[in-house]
């Protein structure tokens, strides 16, 4: 089983050669162990085990071919580490014992392990940098996860941005947190956008209902409150997180009384998102404290400390939860 783990390492570092090298020695040394087996003993006795642990080899040869494959074409991929050992432990056959990634060392982390006294430490913190240096996000990938269920579902954007962020978190060295608390908000903007706004624009121009005439009562003077939001569905024109959170807050109240396509967006994201809670005073309330007091400032040189960027990442998690 050493051997078979010390192969799956090779894999998940890349070290593609090394991988195949130490397979193949591990099938020579056991194949040579049942010709001695074979011929010391000389017994019938023997031949079904020595058939069936041959049949176990090439078994087990074939799944490190069918694993090595996968490694080599998801090679490049943010979570490398974790595909190639899901897909490992989901085999009928594994390679080595049952692993996983733990969740999650910031880049800080990382070097102390790395310059640990500690050798198992060392070890551990040298294979975490080498992941880092590859790009390979796979630990905080595992975290986010745990944090945020539906974190696979969100658009790609986001989940990068919100890599990005964990990654810088909790790093002792940055004088300013500000670039990490705009992840965080950027993750919130994005999402919000695609899940919810995008959709509902797609919905609308689907013939679900009339919406060049509901366009046309909407784009008075008087309605000028939601210019931001009719301009959106007329023309796609860029919606920030603050203009995001005045539209939801415009829904629940005189306006929407007065322009049919406002209640027609609450309507969709209450019973077709299935998103209801999205119009509560308190999560409305913190959409806007997020755009206001955090993403504006921070995508304009204010800087922040890591409590902030920590409060940041708790709406983050709590409004991207709601969105899944």
């Amino acid at each position: 089983m050493a051997c078979e783990n010390l192969t799956l390492t090779y894999l998940i570092e890349q070290e593609f050669e090394k991988a195949e090298q130490q397979w193949n020695e591990y099938i020579d040394v056991i194949s040579d162990n049942n010709k001695m087996r074979e011929s010391e003993l000389g017994l019938s006795i023997v031949e079904s085990s020595l058939h069936s642990n041959k049949a176990s080899i090439e078994y087990k040869t074939k799944q490190f071919q069918e694993l090595n494959r996968y490694a080599l074409d998801t090679k490049g991929s943010t979570t490398y580490a974790l595909d190639l050992i899901n897909y490992n432990n989901n085999s009928e056959c594994t390679v080595g014992s049952q692993t996983s990634i733990k969740p999650k060392y910031d880049i800080s982390e990382i070097w102390d392990l790395v310059c640990s006294e500690n050798a198992q430490e060392k070890e551990e913190g040298i294979f975490l940098k080498k992941m880092e240096n590859r790009k390979d996000y796979s630990n905080i990938y595992s975290l986010l996860s745990k944090e945020i269920p539906g974190y696979k579902n969100l658009p790609e954007e986001a989940q990068n941005s919100l890599i990005e962020a964990e990654r810088r978190i909790n790093d002792k060295s940055s004088p300013d947190f500000a670039p990490c608390v705009l992840a965080y908000a950027k993750s919130v903007e994005i999402s919000l956008r695609k899940i919810v706004f995008e959709r509902f624009r797609e919905y609308s121009k689907s013939g679900a209902f009339d919406i060049e005439f509901h366009i046309q009562v909407s784009m008075t003077d008087k309605y000028n409150k939601a210019q931001n939001f009719i301009s959106y569905i007329v023309k796609g024109k860029h919606l920030e997180l603050g203009s995001m959170a005045f539209a939801l807050k415009i829904t629940t109240g005189k306006t929407a009384k007065k322009i049919k396509l406002l209640e027609l967006f609450n309507n969709y994201v209450s019973q077709h998102l299935e998103i209801p809670s999205l119009f509560e005073d308190q999560i409305i309330s913190k959409l806007q404290t997020l755009a206001a007091d955090f993403r504006n400032p921070a995508a304009h040189s204010k800087s922040f400390n890591q409590e902030e960027a920590l409060r940041v990442r708790d709406i983050t998690f709590e409004m991207l939860n709601l969105l899944d």
